[in-house]
């Protein structure tokens, strides 16, 4: 079987999104061999290091051994000895973790983005596992060096080796390649079921060397960006709507630096669907944690006050209300096409809101600039300090954690907020609820 790739990929772009029918259960046995559900399971973190997931499980990406849908949170399974892990990633339908020097996939392995080679295979009825699979980072893979990020993406996935060592911050990538999401410089080379080594041009010698010195990765629905740490970005994958930042519109099939304004520093990176995101400082205006963003702007998820569907190559401020910049950014995360950003002065959010995600009490199809999140900055306001301390936007649902509780709201239909699902049309929260979570 093969995908229609770039079909899906507009998809998240311009989200033809399709209804979630059959809302009251997510159960499934089958593995479906066409992808129409994207983003719907969630992982927190649990008690002691422990994973904990909810949500879709059509093809087993919620590692409890099953390919039933949970609307409640439990413990990812621990038969393959991943009792704990150190970081975790959530694709489309597959799912990452780590620990030391072992990477676990497991979920849909269309393409092969689970990494483990062609068992179980990467196409077909059979082309899942509903248990983690362990990709051991050894000598072979990282040359010893200790795993300290994973990102899944849409039908790829990534890790990185930790910047000090031998590897000084080496990527891989494993999965499909058809818009050169491995890095490798090759599209003839379609995927890989195992991990292959990202590279980047040596500007002396115009060759393709080791792409070394980064200190974080992150996979949007077909690209990639890497933040290295002399604070440079760098992108790579899909490009049509310049979430690579290129202007073309082309694909890239090695890393390509991204330009950022003079006096900037990048401190955190962000992706999702087709667009990027970066917070930065600014040095010459004298404020911290600003965020920047480019690629697909269709529902507003660039935060620059107006939409757009051409190409958005070049980073540009994420701006209020009244035009001016959004400073104070301490965290951010990406959903298919909004945004959330934690502040020192609360949740803002903006984008895409059909399903309520952004936290208004409303769902306003589309805002274009960044407003207060105002359902759960109320209730952290009731809690006192220290406020929200997380945020989470994963597909079209957002969770956020205050005074050791964490809250969800917008879509739900699949369970994948931890929440009983409806058994009618309406499976989207305007007000955050609180999560149970496993004892």
């Amino acid at each position: 079987m093969k995908i229609i790739q770039s079909a899906l990929l507009l998809a998240f772009a311009a989200l033809i999104s399709l209804p979630l029918t059959g809302c009251g259960s997510s159960s499934t046995q089958t593995i479906p061999l066409t992808e129409t559900i994207f983003y719907a399971h969630t992982f927190l973190p649990g008690n002691n290091g422990t994973l904990l997931a909810s949500g879709y499980n059509a093809y087993g990406q919620l590692g409890d051994g099953s390919l039933n849908g949970s609307s409640s949170f439990h413990q990812v399974t621990t038969a393959t000895g991943m009792t704990t892990v150190s970081g975790y990633s959530a694709g489309a339908n597959h799912s990452l973790a780590f620990r030391n020097y072992t990477v676990w996939s497991w979920g849909c392995n269309f393409n092969g983005r689970l990494g483990v080679g062609d068992n179980p295979p990467t196409t077909g009825i059979s082309a899942f596992s509903p248990t983690p699979h362990s990709l051991v980072i050894n000598q072979t893979i990282l040359d010893q060096t200790p795993v300290t990020g994973v990102a899944a993406g849409w039908v790829h996935s990534l890790a990185l080796a930790a910047p000090t060592g031998t590897s000084q911050g080496s990527v891989w990538a494993w999965g499909d390649n058809s818009y050169g999401e491995l890095g490798i410089n090759n599209l003839a080379i379609a995927s890989s079921s195992t991990p292959v080594r990202v590279q980047v041009m040596d500007p002396n010698t115009n060759t393709a060397v080791n792409f070394t010195g980064v200190k974080k990765v992150v996979a949007g629905g077909g690209h990639s960006l890497a933040l290295k740490t002399d604070g440079t970005v760098w992108g790579w994958g899909y490009g049509r709507y310049g979430q690579t930042g290129k202007a073309d519109g082309s694909n890239v099939a090695i890393p390509t630096q991204i330009a950022f304004p003079s006096g900037t520093t990048v401190t955190d990176i962000a992706a999702a669907g087709s667009y990027s995101l970066a917070v930065v400082d600014d040095a010459n205006a004298g404020v911290t944690g600003e965020v920047y963003a480019w690629g697909f702007n269709g529902y507003g998820q660039l935060g620059n006050s107006h939409t757009s569907t051409t190409a958005n190559a070049t980073p540009t401020l994420v701006v209020d209300a009244a035009g001016n910049p959004l400073t104070g950014v301490t965290k951010i995360s990406a959903g298919t096409m909004f945004v959330l950003a934690l502040t020192d002065h609360g949740v803002y959010a903006w984008g895409y809101n059909l399903k309520g995600q952004l936290g208004t009490g409303t769902n306003e199809l589309n805002i274009t600039y960044a407003v207060p999140a105002k359902t759960i900055n109320a209730i952290a306001d009731t809690k006192g300090f220290p406020g929200v301390t997380d945020i989470l936007a994963v597909g079209d649902s957002s969770l956020a954690k205050v005074a050791g509780t964490w809250y969800g709201w917008g879509d739900y239909g699949w369970g994948q907020l931890g929440l009983p699902v409806p058994n009618n049309a309406v499976a989207y929260l305007l007000e955050p609820m609180a999560i149970p979570m496993p004892q």
